[in-house]
This record gives C-alpha cells, sequence and structure tokens, in this order.
C-alpha cells in the first residue's frame, strides 16, 4: 500500500513545521525549500487544513507564515488522511447478479472491508507527534555533528 503524494507531501509539511518551525510556525518558501516544492503546490495543498483550522497561513510582509493550530499528539494519520482524500481507499468491484458478481462482493466485504478497518485503526495510533519522534529518534546523530 502506498500513500497518495497528496497525503505524502501533506505530511511531510506539517511535519516540517513542527520540527523547524519557532512555535509551530514557518515560513512557506523555507519549508518549499526543504522540500522541493513550490510554495504555491504546499498553498494549495494545504488549503483544506486551513479551511478546518488545522493551520493558520498569515502575510508577514512579502512572505507567508504557516503554523500549526494544533498539538502533533493531537493529530492521527487517520485523521490526515481523511483531510487530504476523499476516500481512504477505494476499492472498484464490479458488482452484478452473476455467480461471479456474487462472489467479488462477498470478497470485498469478507476480505477488502477487514483489512480497510485494520489499516484504519493503526493509523488513528499513529500521530503527527509520533512521527517526528521517530524522525528525531533516527535522525539524532545529526545533531551532534
Amino acid at each position: 500500500m502506498k500513500l497518495s503524494s497528496r497525503v505524502n507531501y501533506g505530511i511531510k509539511f506539517l511535519m516540517d513545521i513542527a520540527i523547524n518551525g519557532e512555535k509551530n510556525r514557518v515560513y512557506l518558501d523555507e519549508t518549499a525549500g526543504r522540500n522541493g516544492v513550490s510554495e504555491e503546490y504546499i498553498l494549495i495543498l494545504l488549503e483544506n487544513l486551513k479551511e478546518k483550522g488545522v493551520i493558520t497561513i498569515e502575510n508577514n510582509g512579502k512572505r507567508k507564515i504557516c503554523r500549526l493550530n494544533i498539538e502533533p499528539e493531537n493529530i492521527s494519520v487517520a485523521d490526515l488522511i481523511k483531510m487530504f482524500e476523499e476516500h481512504f481507499f477505494y476499492f472498484e468491484i464490479e458488482r452484478n447478479e452473476s455467480y461471479s458478481g456474487r462472489i467479488d462482493s462477498i470478497i470485498e466485504r469478507s476480505i477488502w472491508n477487514r483489512i480497510e478497518t485494520v489499516i484504519r485503526e493503526n493509523f488513528k495510533e499513529v500521530t503527527l507527534k509520533t512521527l517526528i519522534e521517530s524522525y528525531r529518534e533516527a535522525y539524532s546523530y545529526m545533531m551532534y555533528i
């Protein structure tokens, strides 16, 4: 399973704000540079989070500042995926009343829906703070160089 680019970059930007931002705020042009994307792309991507109150984007002269309004431990990966993608998962199984179609329906209910439930529950347990701690743990040696 792979996360969409939209979800992946969205989580990266929020991690960047929390890791590099002073008081959970960061200049958008700086996070764009660190992540190799344009500031315009970040603004498009984060618009949904702004509407939901997760972040605030302010003008500071010619530069934009992004501020995280929710503590990282209060944002789960499941929450973020829902904010960036309409559907958590999407399985396309052709539905018809033929013998094969009825079997496909059973497979969907018995297997794919269960897999989705397990993954969704696990993503609820992983927070933005969890990801930040994992990052710091994995790259803490860099702080001593």
